[in-house]
């Protein structure tokens, strides 16, 4: 199954450090309960903030210096439903060797949405892929991240 494709050099190639080019990709998505994510942070930016760029520490270390350390970059899209926000992240790691700790990831996630229900799926395709296609009618925005955000580098999704 293909996820997604990257284009660094604007001419449609896959660009890879080596290997799978999935490999070099951290993806996940998280399906938030909308009242409640809406009575807390208004907007998935100000979420992706807490979550990315916050100074609060686990296992030692900053969100921010956790987040320096493991990604590059990347995308996340929302997508907001009637009753659900998504955020689906794909993330180009730093050290495709090294991908980050699934547990640390949920827990810093869950100290991200403390207060907010919902779900997380990380590294689930086929769950994420079917999560996705249920919301094909829903309203959707792509953010980029990282120095994706300063080089503007496009990701496209087959979802």
């Amino acid at each position: 199954m293909d996820l997604f494709f990257i284009n660094h050099n604007g001419d449609n190639s896959l660009e890879s450090k080596g290997g799978n080019v999935l490999d070099d990709f951290y993806s996940f998505l998280i399906v938030f309960e909308k009242k409640s994510f809406e009575l807390k942070y208004n907007s998935s930016s100000k979420w992706y903030r807490t979550f990315s760029n916050s100074n609060q520490i686990t296992g030692n270390k900053s969100n921010r210096k956790f987040w320096n350390n493991s990604f590059i970059g990347g995308q996340y899209n929302t997508i907001i439903c009637e009753n659900e926000i998504l955020l689906h992240f794909i993330l180009e790691l730093k050290n495709p060797i090294m991908k980050p700790n699934d547990l640390d990831m949920k827990f810093r996630i869950g100290k991200s949405s403390k207060g907010i229900k919902y779900k997380l799926f990380l590294y689930k395709d086929v769950e994420i892929e079917k999560k996705l296609l249920e919301c094909q009618n829903c309203s959707t925005s792509i953010r980029n991240v990282g120095k994706w955000y300063y080089n503007n580098l496009p990701i496209k999704s087959n979802y």
